[in-house]
């Protein structure tokens, strides 16, 4: 029984302990965290607390750090939804011992302005003070003035944007215009005009803005593609009632560029005759330079005329035909070019069927007459005389009778010589001396010989003696024919 009681009051006395302990625990918690309170001051002394349904209150919000530590505050609304709230800077960094004043913009819900649950009158609006896990509540007084009263003193406000590329390409062929309106009051703003212009394009545009409603316009103005580059200026005017309550001046600069574009528009080819005809035209809205080559080679440029005359330019370090063309916006050209191969083409027919009736019509047998002086050239007493007789076709040449006439001042002295055909006869003549004559029945194709015979003079030779040509007859194809050899001179 005794035991039982004392393990009893052990157990009382523990419970105590830790009863006691918690207290402790939680005082000093408590007290630390008074401490960390008590070591940060916040004072909100308000600029503009008295404001339009559209304009924002103001007020600064000094903090100040007695820690050992520095300290990041935010500032909120708590839970008080019908405030937007706006800090500068919105995370405020104080360092211990140090003082930072921010400023803090209130503005009234739009949303709830519209719908009327918001409006003129005084306010009591929270301010709460967040760093860490700890959070500090104050107020402070706002008031909403009341439009009613200034409406027909109230002017029409309206905020107006405009954006323009400040760099245009023609080849686009349009400029995007895009403005932004914002209706700076609850007044309801009805056939407000806006209106674009520049010296390319003029535009108005009617629109109705409700009170407080911001909206944006994008206009697409048409620019030719070959507009004048340079700079121009573009005005907006935001007109209500003849009145204009904004405007704008902005510029833009459309760009230079050459485009030139070569077409091949005609081509004709008949007898070796061609005719191409281009047109080269300035697309761009720049003067363009452009060098047109003629693409022919040496020989076809021999028998190329152009209109306009190509000229030889030195471009890009080598030398070329074409033509050096400067072209204003919009500027064409026209080059024609031909080429006629009909000349040298009908003179090589030609040379062709005089080179074939040439050997079609020429001698089948070639005679050639020559003089070997025997002895010394000074009294010129013994030659010899050779004719060479040659069958040149692919025929066969019957019934050969060569003949030579011998002056008289020489004779021939008989005898035969290897390798050639003898004399067939050698006759005297009254008034040419002697003649002789060789018959052959045939030549091969191709086949030559070799007519020989010693003259021996039987006076003195004074100046030179000549021979006439020797003549040869035959028969070719079933046809008489006959041929002479040159003559020669015996120095």
């Amino acid at each position: 029984m005794r035991e039982h009681v004392k393990n009893k009051n052990q157990v009382l006395q523990l419970t105590s302990l830790k009863l006691l302990t918690s207290i402790a625990l939680v005082l000093l918690i408590s007290a630390l965290h008074c401490k960390f309170v008590t070591a940060i001051s916040v004072e909100i002394t308000p600029v503009k607390n008295s404001i339009l349904l559209d304009e924002a209150a103001l007020y600064n919000i000094t903090i100040s750090n007695d820690k050992e530590f520095p300290i990041t505050v935010h500032v909120s609304s708590g839970n008080d939804v019908r405030w937007v709230y706006i800090t500068k800077p919105s995370a405020i960094t104080v360092n211990p011992g140090q003082e930072v004043t921010a400023l803090l913009e209130v503005y009234p819900k739009k949303s709830l302005l519209l719908e009327g649950l918001l409006g003129p009158g005084p306010y009591q609006i929270p301010v709460v003070i967040l760093f860490g896990k700890t959070k500090l509540s104050y107020t402070t007084f706002l008031r909403l003035k009341s439009y009613t009263e200034l409406e027909k003193e109230y002017l029409p406000a309206v905020k107006a944007q405009v954006s323009v590329p400040e760099v245009v390409d023609p080849r686009k062929k349009a400029l995007p215009v895009d403005i932004s309106l914002s209706n700076r009051n609850l007044l309801n703003l009805t056939g407000l005009k806006i209106h674009v212009k520049t010296d390319l394009f003029e535009k108005t545009l009617t629109i109705n803005l409700k009170p407080l409603q911001e909206t944006s316009q994008r206009i697409i103005f048409p620019i030719k593609k070959q507009q004048e580059p340079g700079t121009y200026s573009l005005t907006l005017d935001i007109v209500l009632k003849n009145e204009t309550l904004t405007s704008i001046k902005k510029e833009f600069r459309i760009i230079p560029y050459q485009e030139v574009n070569v077409e091949l528009v005609q081509k004709t080819s008949f007898l070796l005759k061609t005719v191409e005809v281009y047109k080269i035209k300035n697309n761009g809205n720049a003067r363009a330079m452009q060098f047109q080559a003629l693409n022919k080679n040496w020989f076809s440029r021999i028998f190329t005329t152009t209109e306009p005359k190509a000229e030889k330019l030195l471009i890009e370090g080598r030398k070329q035909y074409g033509w050096q063309l400067i072209l204003d916006p919009g500027q064409e050209e026209t080059i024609t070019i031909t080429t006629n191969y009909r000349l040298p083409v009908l003179i090589v027919i030609l040379a062709l069927i005089i080179i074939g009736l040439y050997y079609l019509l020429r001698s089948p047998i070639v005679l050639k007459k020559e003089v070997k002086i025997l002895g010394s050239k000074k009294e010129l007493s013994e030659f010899r005389v050779l004719i060479h007789l040659k069958n040149r076709s692919a025929s066969v040449v019957k019934n050969v009778k060569v003949i030579d006439r011998i002056p008289s001042i020489v004779e021939v002295v008989k005898e035969h010589a290897l390798g050639t055909v003898k004399p067939s006869k050698i006759a005297k003549h009254p008034e040419h001396g002697e003649v002789i004559t060789w018959h052959i029945d045939s030549l091969e194709p191709f086949e030559e010989r070799i007519l020989s015979y010693k003259l021996k003079s039987k006076l003195k030779i004074i100046g030179g003696l000549k021979l006439k040509p020797a003549k040869a007859k035959f028969e070719v194809r079933n046809k008489q024919d006959s041929v002479e050899s040159n003559a020669v001179i015996v120095k």
